[in-house]
């Protein structure tokens, strides 16, 4: 989100959401190539340890190219999301190509 930083997220706020919302247990969704070379969505639950999202499905994922989404809100004035790519080894999901935004950020202008 680089043309709109003042939505983006810190550092330190990116791991304070992901460590709320994770450990109230909302559902972590993903996206990955499947063997047709469709995409296959499904949720995992997810948990931040480390500065990486450790996911667990019942879908085989590791060595997989994938797209996670964490989100929380409803609508615009509420939304916060972090959107990580990049591959997944054993169930550890690197946080080092991401996105990350909170539109609730449009209303503290000062």
């Amino acid at each position: 989100m680089s043309e709109r930083p003042d939505l983006e997220l810190g550092a330190a706020e990116r791991a304070a959401f992901l460590g709320e919302v994770l450990e109230g247990g909302a559902p972590v969704a993903y996206s990955i190539a499947g063997r047709d070379g469709y995409p296959l969505v499904g949720l995992v639950d997810a948990t931040f340890v480390d500065g990486v999202l450790v996911l667990d499905g019942e879908e085989p994922l590791d060595g997989k190219d994938a797209c996670v989404i964490v989100e929380r809100g409803a609508t615009y004035d509420d939304i916060t999301a972090v959107i990580a790519r990049g591959v997944i080894r054993g169930r550890a999901m690197p946080l080092d190509d991401l996105m990350s935004f909170a539109f609730a950020k449009l209303g503290r202008r000062p």
